[in-house]
């Protein structure tokens, strides 16, 4: 297919739109010399003929490119053809499964079926494996669930081709199952859908900054905010369940971490935090924390978990630097001193912090210090905050519900254990606290599945979690759809390594992986992913209404678009997904805005 888009050098964005315009005109005038001279009788195909002679196409194209941004100046906008030619061309994925994607999958789930009875010492029923698939592959034996999610916002069409692909694929299962059923006595599993609604994430205008840390409020603690798009998200899965016969569970982030997996596989990933942190939250794993102590106590309270989670993972004094000048070892000598003092102990001058005190006494440190020193109000400490996970809680206090978004300054403690030493070596992590700016810390106990239910996690660590409890499962199969752009290099780094290293070391999910799906991304003309408008900047789609696609990124707008029926645009989309699952080629590529405009706005194929 041929794109050209103009990058206009400066010369053509300078010409005013009467210049432009008399180019475009003289470029047609040939055109409409003519059509003047044309006899009466002239046929059809003879008009465009003539109607098409004298003009240079090239120029008149060119022209066309140079007028457009000039009509809108302080926002230019620009002319792109093509031939409406479109190529599925295969390789990769679309040359592997172009022309059947199911059996595959059906294949893998049979696998793990193996893989379990397998592990468990147990040997296959003579007669369960009689049904056969093509190349003599059985039917899957437990129920199968294919999965999908999305933030409960105004979904644009990226979000419905991932709702449709899901429906599309469960049915298409449920059809293969059936047909081979039906040459044997036994009746296929049960194949459901389930739609994950993730409603921990962020609300729009509900983020602050506090001391240089970032809060949010999710959408499930911002009051009347899960109702202001939960009816769209609940006629689409709807409708889609009507048209295909699939049942479907909807669920939240409760539901998520209410699986009773989900304290065991807390415990592990918080005792491997030292590997997982930096994997799962590039940014804040493992990061130089920055506190301010001064006046307000509040703050000071944060120095006594920060020294205990130093002292747990053996951080070196010297990795510390003071803003003021002040060396570490300086710092240190007189903190221990201030100890001693106070404590009546001494205290080791190795390099490491081996326990802490209470928080009066760190205060009274500091505030000893500051005096030495001569300085009054607001000193900065910079604190070697090791292995932060992806994980992170609201504040219970009734009405605040503020959740620090990077748990950068959550800590990781323990419970039940009274001896200094052995809290000091003991490997066992029980409790993560965390911090509110307004109402302080509050823990959640990880083995109490009343306080886990609590929790939220970044899009990694979910991803994480959710895949080792699907993977823990043995009664139920599990299969994801998700968008293109979380395969590849994202699966391997956040996704497939940690699942290996958690498998050597538990022993659990030994040979097995997620069964993925990845759906065709949805891009504007650039090849960027359509994204939810809080993710560009502002008015990053307002020419979508110019051009006729604003449906393509709302909902709302698409029902809108045809004439008050509210199931059109979906089944438009629909019909279109469907047609992918029939041509599976087609699922390995992405599909640009202009595409779908003319497939889904205007209801006509391309060539």
């Amino acid at each position: 297919m041929v794109n050209s888009t103009l990058t206009l050098p400066n010369e053509h964005v300078s010409c005013s739109s009467i210049d432009a315009a008399r180019q475009l005109f003289r470029q047609l005038a040939p055109m409409f010399a003519t059509q003047e001279n044309l006899p009466t009788t002239a046929k059809s195909e003879d008009l465009e003929f003539l109607a098409l002679s004298g003009i240079n196409i090239e120029e008149t194209l060119s022209a066309i490119k140079t007028l457009i941004p000039t009509l809108t100046p302080n926002r230019p906008i620009f002319a792109s053809f093509h031939d409406g030619q479109v190529h599925n061309s295969l390789g990769g994925g679309s040359s592997a499964f172009h022309t059947d994607a199911i059996a595959p999958i059906l294949r893998a789930l049979i696998i793990d079926e193996e893989l379990a009875k397998d592990r468990m010492g147990s040997h296959h029923e003579e007669g369960n494996w009689s049904i056969h698939l093509g190349e003599s592959s059985r039917l899957p034996s437990r129920s199968i669930i294919v999965h999908a999610g999305a933030q409960p916002s105004d979904p644009h069409v990226g979000t419905l081709v991932v709702f449709c692909y899901a429906f599309a694929l469960a049915r298409k299962i449920r059809h293969r199952m059936q047909a081979a059923a039906g040459k044997t006595v036994l009746d296929p599993s049960r194949v459901s859908v389930q739609i994950t609604l993730i409603d921990t994430a962020s609300a729009k205008e509900q983020k602050t900054e506090i001391g240089g840390i970032q809060y949010q409020r999710s959408h499930r603690d911002t009051p009347g905010m899960l109702d202001t798009h939960m009816g769209d998200c609940k006629q689409i899965i709807s409708l889609l369940s009507k048209w295909t016969g699939i049942p479907v569970n909807i669920d939240s982030q409760w539901d998520f971490f209410s699986n009773p997996a989900i304290p065991s596989i807390l415990r592990y990933i918080v005792d491997n935090r030292s590997l997982l942190g930096h994997q799962l939250s590039p940014k804040y794993g493992t990061h130089i924390q920055t506190i301010r102590f001064g006046q307000h106590v509040k703050d000071l309270k944060y120095l006594d978990s920060f020294i205990s989670e130093m002292g747990r993972a053996h951080i070196p004094w010297q990795d510390l630097a003071l803003d003021d000048g002040i060396s570490i070892r300086e710092f240190r000598q007189r903190y221990n001193d201030i100890r001693s003092l106070i404590t009546g102990r001494e205290v080791p001058t190795n390099n490491h912090i081996p326990f802490s005190d209470h928080v009066d006494m760190v205060e009274t440190s500091l505030k000893i210090i500051a005096k030495l020193e001569g300085q009054q109000g607001v000193r900065t400490l910079y604190l070697a905050s090791p292995y932060k996970l992806g994980l992170r809680a609201a504040c219970p206090h009734p009405g605040c519900w503020i959740t620090e978004k990077y748990g950068r300054l959550k800590m990781y403690t323990r419970s039940g254990l009274n001896d200094e030493k052995d809290a000091l070596f003991s490997t066992v992590e029980d409790a993560i606290t965390f911090q509110c700016p307004y109402h302080g810390p509050h823990t959640i106990c990880i083995s109490k599945p009343a306080e886990v239910v609590r929790l939220e996690a970044n899009t990694p660590t979910r991803n994480l979690i959710r895949s080792m409890c699907q993977l823990m499962d043995t009664e139920k199969h599990h299969v994801r759809v998700t968008g293109a752009d979380y395969a590849g290099v994202y699966q391997e780094m956040f996704l497939y390594r940690p699942l290996a290293i958690w498998s050597a070391a538990t022993g659990l999910a030994i040979g097995r992986t997620p069964h993925i799906m990845y759906a065709p991304l949805i891009v504007d003309w650039s090849g960027a992913k359509l994204s939810k408008s809080s993710y560009v900047r502002d008015g990053g789609y307002e020419t979508m209404r110019m051009f006729g696609t604003e449906g393509l990124w709302s909902f709302a707008c698409l029902n809108r678009q045809f004439d008050g029926d509210e199931e059109e645009g979906l089944r438009r989309v629909w019909e279109e997904v469907k047609m992918w699952l029939e041509d599976p080629k087609k699922l390995f590529r992405t599909f640009s805005v202009e595409y779908l405009q003319r497939v889904i706005m205007q209801g006509q194929e391309w060539m």
